[in-house]
């Protein structure tokens, strides 16, 4: 499980590892359905499969993967997460999951909380503000519209580190 904030070059190993991986037998899942292009922060381009239901992602290739990779792993539900990782570990299927650890207001995404994965690997970004890298979290700029789900343009988003790191206003959480 790769864990860590924005612009931490998760997605860059989880496609770095998928390619060392035998052809055919190996899957990169990403649950942005309606995105026509993919890239990581750093530029590489990569097009995953597409789904909202990871558990019957996995259902329909029982015995037909070794290796899965799923990118942008917060966005899957968290009982959907275990149920598939179960699913294909039952499969001899090998999962690798990539997603933030923490939410703009510093708070752990559940499904974090909620695996229990065999390694776990935190990995840190550049701060936004004082350009030092440390383990970052996200803030939003001050205005940007949304609530509890994040904002369709991650532009609004950025890592900081805890010292750079700034509360979200009051009206941000509505």
């Amino acid at each position: 499980m790769l864990v860590g904030p924005m612009c931490a070059g998760k997605s860059d190993t989880l496609i770095k590892a998928s390619e060392h991986c035998q052809a055919g037998r190996v899957a990169v899942v990403s649950h942005h359905l309606h995105r026509t292009e993919f890239a990581t922060h750093s530029g590489r381009a990569f097009d995953p499969e597409r789904t909202n239901d990871l558990t019957k992602f996995v259902r329909a290739r029982v015995g037909l993967l070794d290796n899965l990779f799923v990118d942008e792993a917060q966005f899957f539900g968290v009982q959907d997460l275990v149920d598939a990782v179960e699913l294909a570990a039952n499969d001899q299927c090998s999962v690798y999951l990539a997603g933030l650890d923490f939410d703009y207001r510093r708070e752990p995404f559940p499904w974090v909380e909620d695996m229990h994965p065999g390694e776990i690997y935190h990995l840190t970004a550049t701060c936004s503000q004082c350009n030092r890298r440390k383990a970052a979290t996200l803030t939003a700029y001050t205005g940007a519209p949304f609530g509890d789900k994040f904002a369709p343009n991650s532009q609004h988003f950025h890592p900081r580190c805890p010292d750079c790191w700034i509360a979200p206003c009051d009206d941000l959480k509505k």
